[in-house]
């Protein structure tokens, strides 16, 4: 594609950055703020599922972390695309220390059980 100005250039590049924009995940911020006050917090505050979302993010991996903050976000029951997901021990695995965490930090207020 070729411009013959910079204007042409500038608007083009704008174009991709606002739609990569709108693509985006949502932040851990976002995630907490529409799951508190849609009311699935279980009555966590923010700083505690921001904890929590630290906490999940450093230890699950992608795909999990994708299901779970789904979950998070809109509310919906990710439970059965977790079972499905392959090496069901590794998932497991991930949720153990996770819980373990919980009992050590602010998430000792979730009440979630991963067993």
């Amino acid at each position: 594609m070729k411009f013959n100005n910079r204007f042409g250039m500038a608007f083009v590049l704008s174009g991709l950055v606002i739609s990569g924009a709108v693509n985006a995940a949502p932040t851990g911020q976002q995630i907490c703020k529409k799951m508190i006050s849609d009311g699935r917090g279980g009555g966590m505050s923010q700083s505690d599922c921001m904890c929590s979302y630290r906490v999940a993010d450093a230890v699950l991996d992608d795909d999990v972390k994708a299901l779970l903050f789904d979950s998070w976000y809109n509310g919906t029951n990710n439970m059965d695309a977790i079972e499905k997901l392959p090496r069901r021990n590794r998932i497991k695995k991930q949720f153990r220390p996770w819980s373990g965490l919980s009992r050590k930090t602010a998430l000792g207020r979730l009440k979630v059980d991963w067993a």
